[in-house]
């Protein structure tokens, strides 16, 4: 059985999503509602006469891929093609209408092949549901890849607790669907104004003081981690890293040096987690990171363009 069951994959008409399509169809194995929505550029006025015809044909060239890529019965798939401004709250829109709980979409292509571009922007600050969005290089986000699920290693509140518990208990199923492949868990954690303290001239504090204390905070950081970790109740082989710095430093640095396919984190508006709140220090890690990224919110959350 599926871990999603009502699954929506979104296309932009554009060449290279095969990766996100298969990924979409693969995780709906075993059961889960595959529906798909495909966003285009409308028309101009003096083309209006082609505009159904060229709805229809979107809409035929996405079925045949879905049925080159071994689905059951394409021709049962809902497919809906629609043009327009503001097509992130067409997205949103689907999946409020659809109850879907898992959007697939292809990253759109960016210089550096790193980062994201607009629409999937507002997607990860606006999608109610789970997230995720494809790199092209990676064609089912994990087969190139490994797992990582990025957790504050501070959440103390029971919402920040309950947003770990699912972003670890959901890499856990995705690592084991891969042949229960290990799954790596990191946190980043630091002593505020370390380097502050050592380099003041105005700082009383002596070196061993501060690396005394920064030890400390570590060893409580580390605590706490494997501490969320074995309170989700996840099994198997789990890595559990610490690093020290900044999450939009740090994160993908670690996604690099570990040839991380597929990064697991939340993405929150409202429970202010440090160093996954959209905007600030997430905006710039998610500007930075080259794999495919699964972006769940915490429970309860209600899309601003619902």
């Amino acid at each position: 059985m599926s871990h999603f069951q009502n699954i929506l994959f979104v296309g932009q008409a554009l060449p290279g999503e095969t990766a996100a399509l298969r990924q979409a169809l693969a995780l709906g194995e075993g059961g889960a509602r595959f529906s798909a929505l495909v966003l285009c550029p409308p028309l101009p006025n003096s083309l209006s006469a082609y505009r159904e015809r060229y709805r229809q044909f979107l809409a035929d060239e996405l079925r045949k891929d879905i049925k080159d890529l071994g689905h059951a019965s394409p021709g049962a798939v809902d497919i809906q093609v629609v043009s327009g401004r503001a097509p992130a709250v067409k997205v949103v829109g689907e999946v409020l209408d659809r109850g879907c709980d898992l959007v697939v979409k292809q990253v759109e292509a960016t210089a550096r092949g790193r980062g994201f571009r607009s629409l999937d922007m507002n997607l990860l600050r606006d999608c109610p549901c789970p997230l995720w969005l494809c790199r092209k290089a990676a064609d089912d986000g994990t087969a190139h890849g490994k797992i990582a699920v990025a957790i504050d290693p501070h959440a103390e509140t029971d919402e920040e607790k309950a947003l770990s518990y699912d972003l670890l208990r959901l890499g856990r199923v995705l690592a084991d669907r891969e042949h229960n492949r290990q799954l790596h868990v990191v946190g980043c954690g630091e002593l505020a104004y370390e380097e502050y303290l050592r380099n003041s001239v105005f700082s009383r504090v002596t070196d061993d003081d501060v690396i005394a204390a920064s030890l400390s905070v570590q060893r409580h950081d580390r605590t706490h981690l494997e501490t969320l970790v074995n309170a989700s109740g996840i099994a198997g082989d789990v890595k559990i890293d610490l690093l020290r710095g900044e999450p939009d430093q740090r994160i993908p640095e670690y996604i690099a040096d570990n040839e991380i396919g597929l990064l697991v984190m939340g993405t929150v508006a409202r429970t202010g987690i440090p160093g996954f709140v959209i905007g600030n220090t997430a905006e710039n890690l998610l500007q930075k990171i080259d794999c495919s990224l699964l972006a769940v919110k915490p429970r309860g959350f209600v899309s601003p363009l619902g």
